[in-house]
């Protein structure tokens, strides 16, 4: 609304459209995906841009390189 008055209307709109019409919608797992046109339009180019870029697939998530925070309650930068 600041910086492009005129557009906010319509970016709520597409908002409301991706999100079954709930702007605010704070389930967890719903608010960052989409459903719809639009969240398909987007999850298309995504997925062509990827191929296209060759980035292929993301690695698969390794847990044994986390680690759990020292006890003491102060976390170390480094």
């Amino acid at each position: 609304k600041k910086h492009f008055p005129e557009r906010a209307g319509h970016v709520m709109n597409r908002i409301r459209d991706m999100h079954a019409g709930n702007v605010g919608d704070s389930r967890f797992g719903r608010r960052m995906t989409g459903s719809g046109v639009f969240a398909e339009l987007i999850a298309r180019r995504f997925t062509l841009a990827s191929a296209r870029l060759g980035y292929g697939e993301a690695p698969p998530l390794r847990t044994d390189l986390f680690l759990p925070p020292v006890a003491d309650g102060q976390l170390s930068l480094f």
